[in-house]
């Protein structure tokens, strides 16, 4: 029997890539393909961008002190980075970062985060990948007579911080066409203003940057998010930068998929001190003795995470077994660190196709990471028990909070109360849609690489082309690169196999396989 549900779409040309990408409703193929820095929309149409910009150029003239307060993930480390090397650029020698520690101070601005503004005596604060949810600390900075830049990706609360400018794509009355941007793409659109009315050029390190802080984000890798990626990555292998490349020299036998996986769990694994990130601290390094060492380091504890990762996993595996509920909730002791919550709640989203929300305590204060399923809505679901929660925020399918830890059976019973009213449907995780029916007479194994090479970099709304061979005989399958051991378990002299194609290994890896004649496609 079919273990899945077929969505077959119809093979609209004889070009397997033009057919694939047409029914993707990728209306601008040679700008999907070849994508040019000249084909990202008009940044002059965020909001307040020109009001932000001119703020900043005032400071920089009157030489005031600038902190740039940044999120502890890929994206939120790449936004400080290409902010802070614009503004060393235009000649700042008054400028500063902070990024918190998640395992102490939790989500968003805290204490120790405007003592610091208060020691070094700050005059303005630039926010990037966060800020838009800090409302209590951006009032506290106000009336401190200090102005605040927010610069943000993540859906706006209802009541809006105090700050000077808010640039952020998902404000209501935003014009920017595209939504979807991560916080590096903000940060980005932010220093090409800066360009454009300085004259001072932006690096392909900048573009690089905000490849990897866009792709690390998953968000969809459509629009602007393609032309970040796509472009960025072409400067990988060529990075003046001194880490990027000591990695790309210390592993050059990695694919640039492998090398680009690396790099953002390498800057992933750093975490921060008293407001330096180890992973930003490297990326300034000039030092090749220094970025060794620091290599080894983020390396060391690399390795570290993946058993604990391992160990978490089985973990969660054996305790859903138990879970009776729409949502799996867990708040943990021991088991699992805190910098790993958020890829167990990934972990169990991929595979049990349910929301996922883990907890982990620090005293009395409890900090969560939730992901979910398409079609789910967590700012939703936060907005509901906001009045059990300290500081919250994030994107529909992922998302976090931090609250008190005596609120947590509360917060647990409302969360499963609100999965549980119907609203929310996970049950397409059974239909497989198929890009592509292939002539198995007329099959090219060169051509479906070089179709993925073009395709490249997959991820959210981009993913890798999913193919249909229908009436394959048991007795041809050795004429076809399926993956070692792939029918062990198949049953059936002639079968129908959905495949995607590992362009890397030159190899076809099984999605769904049945016996030929019990297929019930739809298109």
């Amino acid at each position: 029997m079919m273990k899945k549900n077929w969505i077959l779409k119809e093979n609209k040309h004889y070009n397997i890539l033009v057919s694939i990408l047409k029914n993707r409703e990728i209306e601008n193929i040679e700008s999907y393909l070849n994508p040019k820095i000249e084909d990202l929309n008009d940044f002059t149409l965020l909001k307040d961008i020109d009001k932000a910009v001119d703020r900043i150029f005032q400071a920089l003239i009157n030489k005031e002190k600038i902190m740039i307060f940044g999120h502890d993930d890929v994206d939120g480390i790449t936004s400080v980075f290409i902010l802070y090397n614009y503004l060393t650029k235009l000649g700042s020698q008054y400028h500063y970062s902070y990024i918190p520690n998640r395992e102490i101070e939790g989500h968003g601005m805290k204490s120790g985060f405007i003592n610091k503004v208060k020691e070094i005596g700050i005059n303005l604060v630039i926010t990037v990948d966060g800020g838009i949810c800090c409302y209590d600390k951006i009032e506290a900075l106000s009336e401190m007579g200090i102005d605040t830049i927010i610069t943000d990706h993540h859906i706006p609360p209802e009541k809006l911080p105090n700050a000077y400018a808010i640039i952020n794509p998902k404000q209501a009355d935003c014009k920017y066409p595209f939504d979807m941007l991560a916080g590096v793409g903000v940060t980005y659109a932010l220093i090409s203003i800066m360009s454009k009315k300085t004259g001072i050029p932006l690096s392909k390190d900048d573009i690089l940057m905000t490849a990897l802080g866009t792709i690390a984000d998953r968000v969809p890798l459509i629009y602007d998010n393609r032309i970040f990626s796509k472009i960025g990555l072409r400067y990988l292998r060529t990075s003046r930068n001194k880490f990027i490349n000591f990695v790309t020299y210390q592993n050059s036998e990695l694919s640039t998929n492998n090398l680009l996986n690396l790099i953002i769990k390498l800057m992933n694994a750093g975490r921060s001190t008293d407001g330096n990130h180890l992973a930003l601290e490297v990326l300034f390094i000039e030092d090749y003795f220094k970025i060794r060492a620091l290599y080894n380091k983020l390396s060391y504890i690399l390795k570290e995470y993946d058993i604990q990762q391992r160990t978490a996993f089985a973990l969660i595996d054996e305790l859903y077994q138990n879970n009776n509920n729409n949502i799996f909730i867990h708040l943990d002791d021991n088991a699992i660190p805190l910098p790993l919550i958020g890829s167990v709640a990934s972990y169990v989203n991929s595979k049990y196709h349910i929301p996922a929300v883990i907890l982990k305590s620090n005293g009395q204060i409890i900090t969560a990471e939730a992901r979910g399923p398409e079609g789910f809505n967590f700012v939703e679901l936060f907005n509901s028990i906001s009045d059990l929660l300290i500081q919250y925020g994030g994107h529909k399918r992922a998302a976090g909070f931090s609250a008190e830890l005596k609120n947590y059976e509360h917060i647990r019973n409302r969360m499963i109360d609100f999965v549980s009213n119907g609203k929310y449907n996970f049950c397409k995780k059974d239909d497989i849609v198929i890009d592509y029916q292939l002539d198995k007479h007329a099959f090219d194994m060169n051509e479906l690489i070089n179709i993925n090479k073009q395709m490249y970099p997959f991820g959210e709304n981009n993913y890798r082309p999913i193919y249909l061979i229908k009436n394959l005989p048991m007795n041809e399958l050795y004429k076809f690169p399926f993956s070692q051991g792939a029918f062990q378990n198949i049953e059936g002299e002639i079968l129908d196999i959905v495949f995607t194609v590992d362009e890397e290994n030159s190899r076809l890896c099984i999605v769904d396989c049945m016996r030929s004649g019990f297929s019930q496609n739809s298109g």
